[in-house]
């Protein structure tokens, strides 16, 4: 628990300032999280997902810089992106 708290301490202070500043940085935070969190909801789910964890990972990390590199389309592709991945 004291490992969690010191890097918690130590991690949070920055991750605030990024978020704070904005611009690509904080797409870049922001896009790094979902790949992470994505990859291990597929290292959870039952054996049958685990495969498509690449394709998984990479729509993840996309999303979130939808928004900053087209933003009059990126609810679009967006939905685009989340079907085809349902799809697989």
């Amino acid at each position: 628990m004291g490992s969690r708290l010191a890097t918690a301490a130590v991690l949070i202070p920055p991750v605030v300032w990024l978020l704070w500043r904005g611009g690509w940085p904080a797409v870049a935070l922001i896009s790094a999280a979902t790949a992470l969190t994505a990859r291990e909801f597929y290292l959870l789910a039952p054996g049958g997902r685990l495969a498509l964890w690449p394709a998984g990972t990479a729509v993840a990390a996309a999303l979130p810089w939808l928004p900053w590199l087209w933003p009059s389309e990126a609810a679009a592709i967006a939905l685009a992106l989340l079907a085809a991945t349902s799809l697989l």
